[in-house]
């Protein structure tokens, strides 16, 4: 679509809530789900915002002719990916989810690893018009506990992914049990006395920051708690 200030837009269909662990579980969930919503939306392409989870993302990482199949499946659908979703490493779909989601998180290499693997893979499928690409992410790690140890580890990761991502940006999605909870904590990094800020945001290319908007009539509905997450852990509301 096309901004009002002469940008063009791309909206995307997440996918993160379609459970599919490998590139065959992808497609097929792709044609149970996302062809039928380009075909009701009459949109070709429908833009997507897919979950790669972390085994799938790696190994397409490391095959270049698997993202060229996978970037001819989706044409062939009539889709194109605009961000990917790399909040989940894994099992998002379980019935019970909780703080599960946020592990790995950003003090471990596997985080910093998983989220360079889906920089590869974008990088390869954006749509020739993106300027840029963006996979969201983890607000740093669980609100608790967390030290100068686990903030200087985080500070590590995000300034490799700063280094190393290219034109891609890291989106981080803030949370109410994440470490960076609101769109001011998230523009204020991670404070630590007599220490420079852990900011969540490639400092180069500004802040990025994914985000969760609701209409005004489902907005007081954001405080009750999401179906896959059972009563809030302590230190947290809904």
């Amino acid at each position: 679509m096309r901004h009002g200030g002469g940008e063009t837009v791309h909206l995307g269909y997440c996918t993160n809530v379609h459970p599919a662990e490998d590139l065959a579980g992808i497609l097929a969930q792709l044609d149970t789900y996302a062809v039928p919503v380009r075909r009701a939306l009459d949109a070709d392409p429908l833009g997507l915002g897919l979950w790669l989870a972390a085994p799938v993302a790696a190994a397409l990482a490391a095959d270049e002719g698997l993202r060229r199949r996978l970037r001819a499946e989706l044409t062939a659908r009539g889709l194109e990916v605009v961000t990917l979703n790399g909040f989940p490493y894994a099992a998002f779909q379980a019935p019970v989810v909780k703080h599960a989601v946020y592990h790995p998180d950003w003090t471990t290499p596997e985080r910093l690893a998983y989220t360079l693997d889906l920089a590869r893979v974008l990088a390869d499928l954006l749509p020739a018009d993106a300027p840029r690409g963006s996979v969201s992410t983890l607000p740093l790690a669980w609100r608790t506990p967390w030290d100068a140890g686990q903030a200087d580890a985080a500070r590590r990761r995000l300034d490799a992914l700063e280094r190393r991502a290219g034109r891609d940006r890291a989106g981080h999605r803030p949370g109410s049990c994440g470490r960076v909870r609101t769109g001011a904590g998230l523009r204020g990094g991670v404070h630590r006395p007599g220490r420079r800020p852990c900011s969540p945001a490639p400092t180069r290319n500004g802040w990025a920051s994914c985000l969760d908007l609701a209409s005004p009539g489902s907005a007081p509905g954001r405080n009750r708690p999401p179906p896959w997450a059972g009563s809030p852990p302590p230190g947290c509301r809904w």
